[in-house]
């Protein structure tokens, strides 16, 4: 069990980060491994976007308008290469996920011969590869239980998912012109942004 969580701004306001953060805390419980963040700011490009280990509002630009943020569980692999939210090689895409991709191995011999190459032994940078991939289909490819959200810098979106019996839990909301996304829905509640 892990805990997943993001906030994208829908207009100009940028994410208030001490919110970020309780929303955050509030899911500790569910991954004692560790905590990161991604944060981006608007029109900056990719050099930007960063990996945190937890937030300092005072030090922190505020002016961020995507977040996403995770509280590990180490199972698969545990080194540190594997912390979440992961980016892709060329920092294009970053993913938070909780849950298991029962056939990962399977879909990621397949992405070797498409080319892709794989620095971690995690089934997260496989999904992070199979989106890359094949887009909004790679839900078509993958066996496990899975709640997931993927920001794809190149086309500005946020895709997010989960298993279709909803054995990982993904709550989301669109409140004050931003949408807000977690693994429990007291963080939604207790957390709120803005």
């Amino acid at each position: 069990m892990c805990g997943i969580l993001g906030v994208v701004s829908l207009g100009e306001r940028p994410i208030d980060l001490q919110a970020l953060q309780r929303m955050n805390d509030l899911q500790s419980h569910r991954g004692p491994d560790g905590e990161g963040f991604m944060l981006r700011r608007p029109d900056s490009g990719i050099s930007e976007c960063a990996f945190i280990r937890r937030v300092d509002a005072s030090r922190e630009n505020a002016n961020v308008q995507v977040a996403l943020g995770h509280r590990r569980l180490a199972i698969i692999d545990l080194a540190e290469r594997s912390l979440q939210p992961m980016a892709s090689a060329d920092a294009k895409s970053w993913i938070v996920f909780n849950g298991e991709i029962y056939n990962f191995k399977t879909i990621r011999d397949e992405l070797r011969r498409h080319g892709f190459t794989f620095s971690t032994d995690s089934d997260t940078e496989v999904l992070l590869q199979a989106y890359r991939h094949w887009g909004a289909d790679c839900l078509s490819h993958l066996e496990g239980m899975y709640a997931f959200a993927i920001w794809d810098d190149a086309r500005r979106t946020l895709f997010c998912a989960r298993d279709r019996f909803g054995i990982k839990p993904f709550y989301y909301t669109v409140s004050n012109d931003f949408f807000v996304f977690a693994s429990e829905i007291k963080a939604l509640c207790k957390g709120r942004t803005n």
